[in-house]
C-alpha cells in the first residue's frame, strides 16, 4: 500500500515540475488526410434515389453531374468514376449493384476516397452502414467516405460515434415512413379500395380512363374461363398444363406454363372479382424478401371490388376441388396384397371388394408391367 502511495505521489510531483519548468517543445499541427502525400487521391462518388419519380430522378442527375465537375475540378484528385443506383432502397446493399460494384473495386485498390451528398444515399441500415465503413477504413491501403451533409470524413479519427447516431436517425426515418405506408394501405383497405397491377396476371387490362380500374381482357378471359371448365370437368392440373403447352399458347411473360402458373390462376380470387390484400408482408421493414401472409398481419378480403370472369359458385366449386384432391392425394397408398389361386383356377388373381378402379390399375401395372410399357409406347 505504501508502495503505491510513494509511486503516486512520484507522478504528482513530476506533472508539478514540468509546469514549473519551460520545455522545448515543438508544436506541428495536424494536416487535412488530402494533403498528407503528393500522389493524386482516386475519388469515386456514389449517388442513389430510391424511386424513380421526376423529382427524383432530377435529383439524381444533379448529384452525377455535380460530383464528377467537383472531383475533376480538385488538381488533388483524380477522377475514377461515379457508381449510382437509381430506383434503389438504401436499406440494403443486395439490389445495389453499382455499390456492390463500388465496394468491389475499393477491395481491389481502386479508390481512395468516395464522395456521398449524405448517411441516407451511403446506407440507412446502421448495421451495414458501420460495418462497411470499418471494413473499407481496414483495407490496405484504407479506402475514406466524405459524407457532405454531415460533414463527416470516415479518414479522420473520431467519426464512429457522429456517423453512428446520423444512421440510426436514417434508418429511423425509413421506418417511420414503412410505418407510414402500411397505416395508409390499411384505411385503404378497410373502404374497399385496392389497386391491382394487370401486369401480374391475365384477364384484365388497366382502365385507360379511371386510374385504378380494370377491364375484362376478352381474349384472356377466355382462356381463364377454359382452364376453370377443363378443370371443373374433371381433368388434373398437370393435364391442363400438358394441354396448354401442347397447344402453343403464351404462357404469361412469354415463358412456359408449369403446374404452379396453372395452380394460382385456380386459385386466384381476383377472378371471381374479389381482391384479398396484402397477400404477401415481410418480417420487419429491414427485411428484403418477402412471405406468404399466412396470419403475420391484418387481412382485407374486398368483395366485388371488380367485374368477375368467373362466377362465384364456379369459383367456390373449384376451391373445394382444390382441396379435395390435395387432400386425396395426402392420403396414403393402399397395401395391395395380391393373391393367386391355386388348382384349376392357378390364372386367376382373388381381388379385395374394397379397391376401386384406381387401386385395380396399380394391380393391372403390377401384374402386367410389360404390356403396360407397351401401350405407352
Amino acid at each position: 500500500m505504501s508502495n503505491n502511495r510513494e509511486r503516486r505521489s512520484a507522478k504528482q510531483q513530476e506533472i508539478r515540475d514540468a509546469y514549473k519548468q519551460e520545455a522545448s517543445v515543438i508544436f506541428i499541427p495536424a494536416v487535412s488526410p488530402d494533403t498528407c502525400s503528393d500522389k493524386k487521391l482516386r475519388v469515386a462518388a456514389y449517388c442513389r434515389v430510391s424511386t424513380d419519380s421526376e423529382t427524383q430522378a432530377i435529383s439524381f442527375e444533379l448529384q452525377r453531374q455535380e460530383y464528377e465537375e467537383k472531383i475533376k475540378k480538385d488538381e488533388r484528385w483524380e477522377f475514377v468514376g461515379i457508381y449510382a443506383d437509381e430506383g434503389m432502397s438504401g436499406l440494403s446493399a443486395k439490389k445495389r449493384k453499382q455499390f456492390r460494384q463500388m465496394i468491389d473495386d475499393c477491395r481491389e485498390g481502386k479508390i481512395d476516397l468516395i464522395l456521398v451528398k449524405n448517411v441516407s444515399r451511403f446506407m440507412r441500415n446502421s448495421v451495414e452502414c458501420m460495418s462497411y465503413t470499418r471494413e473499407l477504413g481496414n483495407l490496405v491501403p484504407p479506402v475514406g467516405i466524405l459524407l457532405e451533409t454531415e460533414n463527416i470524413d470516415t479518414r479522420k479519427s473520431g467519426y464512429e460515434l457522429q456517423l453512428g447516431l446520423h444512421s440510426l436517425f436514417a434508418q429511423s426515418e425509413s421506418e417511420n415512413k414503412s410505418q407510414s405506408i402500411i397505416w395508409s394501405n390499411e384505411r385503404y383497405w378497410k373502404k374497399g379500395i385496392a389497386r391491382c397491377n394487370t401486369k401480374q396476371f391475365f384477364g384484365y387490362r388497366k382502365n385507360e380512363n379511371a386510374r385504378g380500374k380494370m377491364d375484362i381482357d376478352p381474349e384472356q378471359a377466355l382462356l381463364i374461363r377454359s382452364i376453370y371448365k377443363q378443370f371443373s370437368q374433371g381433368k388434373n392440373i398437370g393435364q391442363i398444363t400438358k394441354c396448354l403447352t401442347e397447344k402453343k399458347i403464351p404462357a404469361f411473360y412469354g415463358g412456359t406454363w408449369s403446374q404452379s402458373s396453372v395452380r394460382n390462376i385456380l386459385k386466384n380470387e381476383v377472378y371471381c372479382g374479389d381482391v384479398i390484400r396484402p397477400k404477401r408482408c415481410k418480417k420487419d421493414f429491414l427485411s428484403t424478401k418477402s412471405n406468404l401472409n399466412t396470419g403475420q398481419r391484418n387481412k382485407y378480403h374486398i368483395k366485388d371490388h371488380h367485374a368477375a370472369i368467373i362466377d362465384r359458385k364456379t369459383w367456390r366449386d373449384v376451391q373445394e376441388q382444390l382441396k379435395f384432391r390435395r387432400y386425396a392425394r395426402s392420403e396414403p397408398k393402399k397395401s395391395l396384397s395380391i393373391q393367386r389361386m391355386t388348382g384349376a383356377l392357378n390364372a386367376f388373381y382373388l381381388l379385395d371388394p374394397s379397391w376401386d378402379g384406381y387401386d385395380l390399375e396399380r394391380v393391372r401395372k403390377k401384374l402386367f408391367p410389360r404390356q403396360t410399357t407397351d401401350e405407352q409406347e
